[in-house]
């Protein structure tokens, strides 16, 4: 990994998710969990900025708020938006996301910004709609993104981080 690449906006998504979660599961601050991911993401590549993840995290919240006749708690949309995120990849069409490949890894950094705040409200709006209409794959009820199977890397390691 390199400095001098973008975060791969899954890893952008997931952050800013897990930082909406610690707000609502754990009253954790907003502000206190951006600038754990921000620093930690910053170790790897270039500037997210706190205040991307910030943002991120308060239109997620603020979506949610405004959703009428919810099917889901809040905690459980933003669990079911982690391991879809986790677990799936949207290029040509959905697939499974492969942490083990012969060449790169999902956890390279992009030539090009293609995360940010609008889009992840976007992505995670499109989710919601089609959770609430069925077409999604949902997480197994014990699952927890901080004690998933995978290898996970230093994204693993930010997630279980105390604050």
């Amino acid at each position: 990994m390199s400095n001098e690449l973008y975060c791969p906006k899954w890893i952008f998504d997931i952050c800013v998710a897990s930082t909406a979660e610690g707000f609502i599961g754990n009253d954790i601050p907003i502000d206190i969990s951006a600038k754990k991911f921000s620093r930690g993401l910053n170790k790897h590549y270039k500037e997210v900025k706190l205040l991307e993840i910030k943002y991120g995290a308060e239109s997620i919240i603020r979506f949610m708020g405004e959703i009428k006749n919810p099917q889901y708690n809040s905690y459980e949309r933003l669990r079911q938006f982690l391991y879809y995120t986790l677990k799936f990849e949207k290029k040509f069409f959905i697939s499974k996301r492969k942490f083990k490949k012969f060449i790169g890894s999902p956890f390279n950094g992009t030539k090009k910004k293609e995360y940010s705040e609008d889009i992840t409200l976007a992505d995670f709006r499109k989710y919601i709609y089609s959770l609430r209409a069925n077409l999604v794959e949902k997480a197994p009820m014990s699952w927890d993104i901080r004690n998933d199977e995978e290898d996970l890397s230093f994204l693993g390691e930010l997630l279980r981080k105390d604050y």
